[in-house]
């Protein structure tokens, strides 16, 4: 099982399809950085958007459900 960690990549989801769009994102979902750990699913996250501003979510539990406002690992290919 992976631990979350400061400085590790995951995949964020986005409040909503308009949350996403507002920040030029086409898809709900993005990828961030780890700056804090809460526990092993909560952490605060650098959301990497499409667009000309990064933004800071807090407090973001895991879901591999892919919830809204979530965070999860990325898929291994």
């Amino acid at each position: 099982m992976n631990k979350p960690s400061i400085g590790r990549t995951v995949h964020y989801t986005f409040r909503s399809k308009e949350d996403a769009e507002k920040h030029n994102n086409t898809t709900k979902v993005a990828a961030a950085v780890i700056t804090a750990v809460w526990s092993d699913t909560c952490v605060n996250l650098k959301v990497l958007t499409d667009g000309p501003t990064d933004i800071w979510e807090t407090s973001v539990n895991q879901s591999e459900a892919g919830e809204a406002h979530s965070w999860n690992w990325p898929a291994k290919v």
